[in-house]
C-alpha cells in the first residue's frame, strides 16, 4: 500500500482541530497563535522517534495490535522513501492516538525532558 494509509491525514486533523477552536476569534493574533502551535506540533511529531511496538506497550492488547500495523507501515515507507515522506502526511486518526500515547508516556517517566530539550519555537 502506499501513503497515506488513513484518512484525513495527522497534519488535517490538527488544522481543522485549530481551526475550530479558533474560528470564531475575530482577533488575528489568536489566528496566528493557531498557526504557529499547529506548524510546532506537526514539526514535533515528525521529528519523534518511533519506538518499536515490544518496547512501547504490552502483546495481545488492542493498541498493540493498531500500533504493530502502523509500525510495520512506517518502516516500509522509511525503508523504500527515506525521509521524503513524514509521519503527519502518512497517517490519521489511529496512529494519533498511538503517538499521543507515546509522548505521555514518555513525559510521564521523564518530566524534565521538555525542559531539557525543548528550544524555543520561532515563527517563520
Amino acid at each position: 500500500a502506499n501513503p497515506p494509509f488513513e484518512s484525513p491525514v495527522i497534519a488535517v486533523i490538527l488544522q481543522r482541530f485549530l481551526n475550530y477552536t479558533y474560528h470564531a476569534a475575530s482577533d488575528a493574533t489568536r489566528r496566528q497563535q493557531a498557526a504557529i502551535v499547529l506548524r510546532a506540533a506537526l514539526d514535533l511529531l515528525n521529528r519523534l522517534t518511533i519506538p518499536a511496538p515490544a518496547e512501547y506497550t504490552s502483546p495481545g492488547t488492542a493498541l498493540y495490535t493498531v500500533y504493530e500495523a502502523m509500525y510495520e507501515c512506517w518502516q516500509r515507507v522509511q525503508a523504500t522513501l527515506g525521509n521524503r515522506l513524514v509521519l503527519c502526511d502518512c497517517f490519521g486518526r489511529q496512529m494519533l492516538l498511538c503517538v499521543l500515547a507515546i509522548v505521555q508516556d514518555t513525559l510521564q517517566k521523564k518530566p524534565n525532558l521538555v525542559a531539557k530539550t525543548a528550544k524555543p519555537y520561532v515563527a517563520q
